[in-house]
């Protein structure tokens, strides 16, 4: 949160004998007591209360000392966190002012009136206070007085979201600036053309302006305006990943912000310091500090810090994965943010939000990223980057770095494909479309409901066997009628309260509010015995293998219980035609557990690769290194099984480091055939990553831009800040970055341009629906994608082809970069030079 000082008396201005008491033969006594009330109005600002009570008491008697005595008593309200009795003040002030013919002092209640009004959201009010304290400058001649009035309407158009007009505003205050020849209202200007610049993200420029403004508070003896721009350059610090810097001034400006008792620039230091700590992914303490900007902000009713400070805590909870907290969080400062008009707020509360949704209410998560959609189209960018120049060439900033105009139409051709592909993904996102059942993503949202009331159930998982064969020789039309059979023989055994959806390609998931197994069991055998494959001129039988588990047996959390569940099933396919329930004794009992504790020193992880190629070409571009274990005592186990065991102790970082070291150890020897290797959640979080990859690389010897590292895009939205920041750290090593089953995390879509990526992976379950009637959605999504990536310039791969047809769709689409069975499977020892390319 950042507290520019425009919204703030004129520290430069002094009483007018001639203007403010009216008669300059009035006699001393009142001539004096108008000075301490001024005085007053700096002691205010500087803490010291007891002063300006003092001078409140002194001046009771006199009517004409009325205006200036009410200004002062509204700006200590408004310290003391009592806004309405500061409003009503400011409104008296104003009142009083014009009764006596006092139109300087007018135009200051004006301009505090309005700083008020913005405080408590009535932002547009305020705006006319502004034009009407601005009406008095401009008649007044004081033209130090109307830069002050323009930098505040500036501010207050930034909030609003809308920066064309805000720069339009401060063209006009550096026009009227060059008259003043002051410094104080260079100060506020160039502070407030810092806050747009960091709207811009030119976080550089925005610092540099910041500097400037501080180093004029100090030539001018203004440590109040000093206290509030080392916030601000404290926060732009931070922004760039410069923490020491960021801590020294962040702290200098909590310190003085206790010193005046100030608490808007308390709750401020407080918010920024709380980011520092979340982004070392130092959440409680991020949230203590949070807690305590919130309180401040609502004790002295300042709603924009009120919902800055939601904003940090909802961002923080969701990087502990407390998603219904973080969601409460959220709405209110949603809530706020609409009350106000902040646009800008209510993007980044609806993003948010989109996250905190996604892992139960979908549907929730669409809606929210349409709202993000149409208030990024309402604001608009129209000139804006050139605006933005003119206006800083004129401030003499060096160094620019501002996004280019090119980028910017990139964005907006980005921003409207994705809006087109949240609108697909509306349409039929929840619904598999060859079967009318409900698809995984329903299933997960069921899941998580049902797991949520704490009753037993069971999962299970049916998968039918020899399918992709059963499709390569009878064609797609056939198997397409086997899997519509087959949902229709499931359908008629689920009974009410049971879910049936359609998973994978060939895979069936029944989700049953019951513990009893068996029955299951043989309820589904029953409805699929005897189940064959009609070819035309003969029947072909066809059997299924299914594996099971229950809650809270098996697991007691939703996902735990559909790992365990895919494991069952996986266990079921390797004996054919089985239906095999989880025995958890086998799996993750103290055994696995103890084994896998000495797996890395035993040498019994492997790596397997699989290829990325070229299409048509047939080259090899780049191999995934996967992770295997094959145990001495308990043979090869799955890595649904091991990987989570290793992320729930700890060791997936010290595996992952071998994981990493290996790879380029194998890739040095490929001849420039890159390696790319997953990394975890933990591994992203550790604070050496950029030190573990520069270690693998220069152990091995292998160029940095042969390595490329994939992440998801739930990893990546954790903690956008710091991800962003070690994209860049790695991007200045020369290593690329993947984002892995890009199209699946929503709330990523439209920050997909702030991260240094070198391209996506595109989700297999996309992929996969180039094979069945939704083949047009699938082709729809995959487009989207395209074209958000192309207009970005990132490379596009698509993973998990198995088919012909899969491959020829997506050459079609301009995808030439592909992974899966198709190609190659995952091998041991694989080299570029062992791969034959694929004959088509």
């Amino acid at each position: 949160m950042l507290m520019p000082t425009v919204m703030s008396m004129r520290p430069d201005q002094d009483p007018s004998p001639s203007e403010e008491r009216g008669d300059a033969t009035e006699p001393p006594s009142l001539s004096a007591l108008e000075a301490q009330l001024v005085q007053a109005e700096a002691a205010v600002r500087t803490g010291e209360f007891a002063v300006a009570y003092q001078a409140l008491q002194a001046s009771e008697a006199h009517e004409q000392l009325g205006a200036r005595r009410q200004l002062v008593a509204g700006l200590i309200c408004r310290s003391e966190g009592r806004s309405r009795e500061a409003l009503r003040c400011f409104q008296q002030a104003i009142a009083t002012a014009q009764h006596f013919g006092q139109p300087g002092l007018q135009a200051d209640a004006l301009m505090q009136l309005a700083q008020e009004q913005h405080r408590q959201l009535h932002s547009r009010e305020a705006l006319r206070t502004l034009r009407d304290a601005l009406s008095i400058r401009e008649e007044l001649g004081d033209v130090a007085g109307m830069v002050y009035a323009q930098s505040n309407v500036a501010l207050i158009l930034i909030a609003l979201g809308e920066q064309e007009k805000a720069l339009s505003v401060l063209q006009e205050a550096l026009g009227s600036l060059k008259e003043s020849g002051l410094p104080a209202p260079e100060i506020h200007v160039r502070a407030n053309l810092g806050m747009l610049l960091l709207e811009r993200n030119d976080v550089e420029e925005a610092r540099a302006q910041f500097l400037k403004a501080l180093a004029l508070a100090d030539h001018n003896g203004d440590p109040a305006s000093r206290i509030t721009l080392a916030l601000n350059a404290g926060e732009a610090s931070r922004q760039l990943g410069d923490l020491e810097t960021a801590r020294g001034y962040l702290q200098e400006a909590l310190t003085g912000a206790r010193h005046l008792s100030d608490l808007r620039l308390q709750a401020a230091a407080l918010h920024s310091l709380a980011l520092m700590h979340a982004a070392a992914n130092e959440h409680k303490v991020a949230e203590d500090y949070l807690h305590d900007a919130y309180r401040l902000a609502e004790q002295q009713g300042d709603l924009d810090a009120q919902i800055d400070a939601l904003l940090g805590l909802g961002g923080s909870l969701l990087g502990r994965h407390e998603t219904l907290q973080a969601a409460d969080s959220l709405s209110r400062a949603l809530t706020l943010s609409e009350l106000g008009s902040r646009r800008l707020k209510q993007v980044q509360a609806h993003l948010l939000l989109a996250s905190a949704h996604e892992p139960r209410e979908p549907y929730e998560t669409i809606w929210h990223l349409r709202r993000v959609m149409e208030l990024q189209g309402e604001l608009s960018n129209e000139s804006r980057e050139q605006q933005l120049r003119d206006v800083t060439a004129q401030l003499e900033v060096e160094s620019a770095k501002r996004t280019a105009e090119y980028e910017r139409e990139l964005r907006e051709q980005a921003e409207h494909t994705v809006q087109a592909q949240l609108i697909e993904l509306e349409r039929g996102r929840l619904t598999d479309h060859l079967t009318g059942l409900p698809n995984r993503l329903m299933l997960s949202a069921h899941l998580d409901q049902v797991s949520r009331q704490a009753q037993p159930f069971t999962l299970v998982m049916l998968d039918i066997d020899q399918f992709r064969f059963l499709n390569d020789s009878h064609g797609y039309d056939v198997a397409d009628s086997l899997l519509r059979l087959v949902a229709t023989r499931l359908q008629e055994a689920v009974h009410p309260g049971e879910t049936l959806a359609r998973t994978g390609p060939d895979e069936f998931t029944l989700l049953s509010p019951s513990g009893m197994v068996e029955e299951l069991r043989n309820r589904v055998s029953g409805a699929l015995q005897g189940l064959t494959l009609g070819t035309g001129t003969s029947s072909v039988p066809v059997t299924v293998s299914a594996g099971a588990a229950c809650w809270p047996d098996h697991g007691l959390r939703a996902d735990e219980v559909r790992r365990v569940t895919t494991v069952a099933l996986q266990e079921a396919q390797r004996e054919g035609h089985a239906w095999r329930v989880y025995d958890p004794a086998q799996h993750t009992g103290p055994g696995l557990e103890q084994a896998l504790a000495t797996a890395l020193s035993n040498g019994e992880f492997e790596l397997h690769y699989q290829p990325v190629v070229d299409d048509p070409s047939g080259q090899v571009v780049s191999a995934e290194a996967l992770l295997r274990w094959n145990s001495a005592v308990h043979g090869p186990q799955s890595p649904a099984v091991f990987i989570p065991l290793l992320e729930r102790s700890g060791q997936i970082v010290r595996v992952g480091e071998w994981v990493l070291h290996e790879a380029c150890r194998a890739a040095a020897g490929w001849g420039g055939v890159r390696v790319a290797v997953n990394l975890s959640a933990l591994q992203f979080a550790s604070g050496d990553l950029i030190g573990t990859v520069r270690s693998a690389l220069d152990s091995s010897g292998l160029p940095p831009e042969q390595l490329e590292l994939e992440i998801t895009e739930s990893l990546m939205m954790q903690n956008p800040t710091r991800t962003a920041d070690l994209l860049d750290r790695l991007r200045s090593l020369g290593v690329g970055v993947m984002l892995d089953d890009f199209g699946t995390g929503y709330s990523s879509l439209s920050y997909i341009h702030h991260f240094a990526l070198s391209g996506v992976k595109i989700d297999r379950e996309f992929v996969r629906q180039l094979d069945t009637e939704t083949r047009a959605r699938g082709q729809v999504i995959i487009r989207a994608v395209v074209q958000i990536c192309g207009d970005l310039g990132l490379k596009v791969v698509a993973e998990g082809i198995e088919t012909q047809a899969q491959r020829e769709v997506l050459r079609e689409m301009s995808v030439s970069q592909m992974q899966g069975f198709l190609f190659a499977r995952p091998a041991l020892n694989w080299t570029p030079a062992s791969w034959l390319p694929l004959e088509h």
